[in-house]
């Protein structure tokens, strides 16, 4: 009986016994606790999501400040060069109108 005793023990019948130990558990006593925590402010949350409009839509409120400058100038120029091609078109017909009427005033 001492023989299957330590047979049981130590699991083996050679002259050099070792010991070993077995776990056993059940899946059904192990559980997982899931919680939430908020690791984000709303006004972080805000700031984020503002991020990653402007940089996906490659745009921010600066690029969209100087589009507006640049139009302003663009506007302004047009309409510029179109006064002045009206002035140069007036000159040209005043100074044809003099040569035409020799100095002589209508």
């Amino acid at each position: 009986m001492e023989k299957i005793d330590a047979l049981l023990v130590y699991g083996n019948s050679s002259p050099i016994p070792f010991a070993y130990r077995i776990d056993l558990s059940y899946n059904d006593l192990q559980f997982e606790l899931i919680e939430e925590v908020a690791t984000v402010t709303f006004m972080g949350l805000i700031a984020q999501i503002g991020g990653q409009m402007s940089l996906f839509m490659g745009s921010s409120i600066l690029t969209l400040t100087q589009a507006a400058i640049m139009a302003i100038i663009l506007i302004h120029r047009f309409l510029m060069d179109k006064q002045r091609q009206r002035n140069i078109v007036g000159d040209v017909v005043n100074n044809e109108f003099k040569e035409k009427n020799n100095g002589v005033k209508v």
